[in-house]
């Protein structure tokens, strides 16, 4: 309630505006900045020998772990699999219509939890692919039903 009347106050021209005791610095540059969340070095004075980190990329059909589940049950197994890292294929044509969107539902959250994609490759097949992970245009057309 005090600052709500020292603006009056000062509004007025009763006192003088205080600082209240902050201190504000000036907007950092760029630079500055990844500079300091960098711990002090650069960018362009990094080890060049420091390995580069960027999607894995997969580039054959076996780098895919193909399930079919007959139950909702094997629920457990593809969300496993997929927290493991793994590129999932899921063909649903084995299951119940309820069982199936229950199936979607689930691969749905999982994929938006941590953060990777699903995609209808055709029919009632799905691929889930985690973060940073690319797979290959042939990859994805040999998975196809």
């Amino acid at each position: 309630m005090s600052n709500l009347r020292q603006k009056v106050a000062v509004y007025l021209g009763l006192t003088e505006e205080d600082d209240y005791g902050f201190d504000y610095d000036e907007p950092k540059s760029r630079e500055a900045h990844t500079a300091a969340t960098s711990g002090g070095i650069s960018v362009d004075q990094r080890d060049p020998g420091a390995p580069i980190t960027g999607p894995r990329r997969i580039e054959a059909a076996y780098d895919v772990v193909r399930m079919t589940p007959s139950a909702y049950s094997d629920v457990k197994a593809i969300g496993e699999g997929f927290r493991a890292g793994d590129v999932i294929s899921m063909d649903l044509s084995g299951l119940t219509a309820d069982d199936a969107k229950r199936m979607i539902d689930f691969a749905s959250g999982l994929t938006f939890g941590l953060q990777g994609t699903i995609e209808r490759l055709g029919g009632k097949t799905f691929l889930l692919t985690p973060k940073s992970v690319e797979v290959a245009a042939s990859v994805r057309s040999s998975l196809i039903p």
